[in-house]
């Protein structure tokens, strides 16, 4: 960023000089460094950080994650180890805290709003699903009966058959 401030080249130069995969990402570090954000370093330690395994975390553990992060110093990689988590999850969780406090890492997960809760917009847009899906249901009934009265007609008419076919055997029998 310095070098960048400095006059020492283009995002692409130094991009290629200090082997970062992408010129975007040199600006992001300059626009960050403008706008007073602190750049701090980060070397993950090795794949654990991303692919540590997940695991349920209620709220409270989450409210307890994200205060020991930030009594650290915003340290998201051994947050993460000591709590068992993912380096993504600490970050979200943090993110989340200072956006909403505590209310902000409830899990909304199958969390639907009420007709009440949304706009206008919103609630058509789910009575239109709702009536399609009527109108589907209605569509497959009336397939579904057909199909019946189908094999019914079938059935009726191969016992039909079945009987004319066991009258003309007797009579043919009793021709004989």
């Amino acid at each position: 960023v310095l070098d960048y401030l400095n006059g020492g080249g283009s995002y692409n130069d130094l991009a290629i000089k200090y082997h970062i995969p992408s010129r975007e990402t040199l600006r992001k570090w300059v626009n960050d460094y403008n706008s007073h954000i602190e750049l701090k370093d980060y070397i993950p330690a090795g794949e654990d950080i991303y692919m540590a395994k997940s695991r349920k975390v209620n709220k409270e553990e989450r409210i307890k994650i994200v205060k020991y992060c930030l009594e650290h110093d915003m340290d998201y990689k051994t947050t993460a180890k000591i709590f068992e988590t993912t380096y993504a999850n600490v970050f979200n969780w943090v993110k989340k805290y200072k956006e909403k406090g505590e209310d902000g890492l409830g899990d909304k997960r199958g969390h639907h709003k009420t007709d009440k809760e949304v706009d206008e917009v919103t609630l058509l847009k789910r009575q239109l699903k709702q009536k399609e899906h009527e109108l589907e249901m209605a569509q497959l009934e009336v397939k579904l009966l057909k199909k019946l009265d189908e094999i019914e007609r079938r059935r009726f008419t191969e016992q039909a058959n079945m009987k004319l076919n066991m009258k003309q055997s007797k009579k043919r029998a009793k021709k004989k």
